[in-house]
């Protein structure tokens, strides 16, 4: 392309010259699952295709699949997700740093190896430069180069003290430590640190969640799963907890279930059929659920006594 370039006249021979010479560098840009990211969706129709059909035919099969995925849901699943884990697990205060760096020399080398998940973007990973009474500076992680190299260009954000108000040291359970006086609380020259831009001049100090969850969201219309999402970060843990962790939600998912029957025309004294009922699992066994005292109620009382068979 240079040369087409030289020979229609729109570069010289030196500016081609200039250009072959400079290393290729190449933008990954998200594809697949990861455009959507649906990796825990697309990873559990693999695992069952495998199931299936065997691991040959399905590596080299020529199979054309098509999933019930609705990306644009899919994408609401793994923000919303990620939303209710961090603001559960801020109120459970501040963990303190992943590790101290060496700021003396250049901190863009220090940090630029350091493993950062992709999927947690728009995180970048930063060593704290310096403390003041009103902020912290944060030296970000450069960029690793296509050949290698790491990138020359050094970014500093600032956190203000309001966005670090919430980072109370966590003590242990539910208990806090003292409120936040000043950045130094916080941060200390070295720590390094997730961040996250809240505006173009100002950042949020982040932890990765020290608690888990999935989300699944389906027709019940069809069965089709319309989104799934295994955890907070696929690249931090591939372990798909919402079909391989088998953490049954017992009672606490039934006000979800009753919040939806009200939606579709249900009503409190609405009769509701609670005798007994068997389900074919996928396994092949039969499961017949069954209230606790064996008995049969209303709608009403379904709910306040938590009957199984009624919901």
């Amino acid at each position: 392309m240079l040369e087409q370039m030289y020979d229609n006249g729109y570069i010289t021979e030196q500016e081609m010259t200039v250009a072959k010479d400079k290393p290729l560098q190449v933008n990954p840009r998200p594809f697949g699952a990861q455009l959507f990211a649906a990796e825990s969706f697309a990873e559990e129709v693999r695992r069952e295709l495998a199931a299936l059909y065997g691991k040959d035919k399905l590596e080299s099969g020529g199979l054309s699949v098509r999933t019930t995925l609705d990306p644009k849901l899919q994408i609401y699943a793994r923000r919303e997700l990620a939303r209710g884990l961090i603001t559960f697990d801020r109120k459970r205060g501040y963990r303190g740093p992943i590790r101290q760096a060496s700021i003396g020399g250049d901190w863009g080398l220090e940090i630029a190896k350091d493993k950062v998940p992709a999927d947690v973007a728009p995180w970048r990973l930063g060593v704290v430069l310096e403390v003041s009474e009103t902020d912290a500076k944060v030296g970000l992680q450069p960029k690793t180069l296509a050949g290698g190299e790491v990138d020359k260009t050094r970014e500093v954000a600032t956190i203000p003290f309001d966005l670090l108000k919430w980072a109370r040291k966590y003590v242990d359970g539910t208990k806090l430590g003292k409120e936040i006086k000043a950045p130094s609380d916080v941060l200390a020259p070295g720590d390094v640190v997730y961040v996250a831009p809240q505006s173009a001049t100002q950042w949020h100090l982040m932890q990765m969640p020290d608690i888990e969850g999935a989300l699944v969201a389906m027709d019940p219309h069809t069965g089709r799963v319309l989104a799934l999402v295994g955890g907070f970060s696929y690249g931090s843990s591939q372990f798909n907890r919402a079909v391989q962790a088998m953490r049954q939600p017992g009672s606490s998912f039934k006000p979800i279930v009753y919040a939806a029957a009200l939606d579709n025309g249900y009503s409190p004294s609405s009769v509701v059929l609670d005798a007994p009922v068997e389900f074919k699992m996928p396994n092949g066994k039969i499961w017949r659920p069954e209230n606790y005292q064996k008995n049969s109620m209303g709608h009403r009382r379904c709910g306040a006594a938590s009957s199984n068979r009624a919901t």
